[in-house]
């Protein structure tokens, strides 16, 4: 009897405690959203502060969270949201839909509606019914980078071909051309947040040169575009001081059959991933041939290389 009584209690205690990581205050903006953020949209780069109660310059009136089975740092909620938001513009008050997606601890996904002056409360946000569709999103980039393993975006070493979408004048295919992305256990460096992209000079490609990329892995997340599921990554540039520059998204399909293995990814050129439409329609296309070469430790001093 009392085992059973302890079970019951557990089971209550969970419930209780379930209920309280999900039903969070809805006054509040989901702590996962805080922090200083950066977008580039339309040519334009922007930066915002998220804080308890402001997105931006938009103060919060009233969220709803939608159900997620993702756990973020133990708490259920502030994954999802759509937020009823306002601001004083003018002589009148903006509302204002806001629809967040949190992709990973970095990178968050928005859809901002337009200004509405009747307060009709958060049910006339559409996006608290339907999330909004990829192509609907602008991204925002964690301007302070989370730590994240970059196994889910690259793992081993691969020689890479690349083609730049305009004005570079063809593919580029040397086989010096490598990505390093290496886990070597008890490593002193950071080989295991960071990934080496180096470029080898392809003498048909003149604006092609010998350069080498330091990426910070920002996480990856999947997401429909069309029919099609692709997986997205984001990466930073590590010495890039360029904000625009400094970030980029990539996307791929995940279990791809090719005769010679090969894996077919698109990257962005500057912080925006909208510009992925698919995998043949892309700023930069790059194909991936697995490498079965070891993994060598990044060695200190790396930060010097520029891309």
């Amino acid at each position: 009897m009392v085992y059973l009584l302890l079970i019951s209690l557990a089971t209550h205690l969970a419930q209780a405690t379930n209920a309280f990581l999900i039903n969070d205050n809805a006054q509040e903006i989901p702590r996962a959203y805080h922090g200083h953020w950066f977008s580039y949209e339309n040519g334009v780069g922007s930066s915002a502060l998220v804080y308890e109660h402001t997105f931006g310059n938009l103060e919060l009136v009233d969220k709803f969270t939608h159900k997620n089975d993702y756990n973020y740092n133990g708490f259920f909620d502030g994954v999802n949201s759509t937020m009823l938001m306002k601001v004083r513009e003018g002589q009148h008050t903006c509302f204002y839909c806001v629809d967040v997606l949190m992709r990973t601890d970095n990178i968050l996904q928005y859809r901002k509606s337009d200004c509405f002056t009747n307060n009709g409360g958060i049910n006339m946000c559409p996006g608290k019914d339907q999330v909004p569709a990829v192509d609907q999103l602008a991204t925002l980039f964690r301007l302070t980078v989370t730590t994240v393993n970059c196994m889910s975006t690259f793992d081993g070493v691969y020689q890479f071909a690349f083609e730049q979408e305009m004005g570079a004048g063809g593919i580029c295919n040397n086989p010096d051309s490598t990505i390093e992305a290496c886990k070597n256990p008890g490593s002193p460096y950071v080989d295991n947040e960071v990934f080496l992209m180096k470029y080898a000079k392809c003498s048909n490609v003149s604006t092609s040169t010998n350069h080498t990329v330091r990426y910070q892995c920002m996480g990856t997340w999947s997401a429909m575009v069309g029919p099609v599921s692709y997986t997205f990554a984001a990466v930073a540039d590590t010495v890039e001081r360029e904000t625009r520059k400094r970030f980029k998204c990539l996307m791929t399909v995940k279990n791809q059959k090719s005769p010679d293995n090969s894996i077919r990814w698109v990257m962005s050129e500057f912080a925006d991933c909208s510009k992925l439409k698919s995998l043949d329609n892309g700023p930069v296309r790059l194909t991936l041939q697995p490498k079965i070469q070891h993994c060598n430790s990044i060695p200190p001093g790396i930060d010097a290389l520029v891309g």
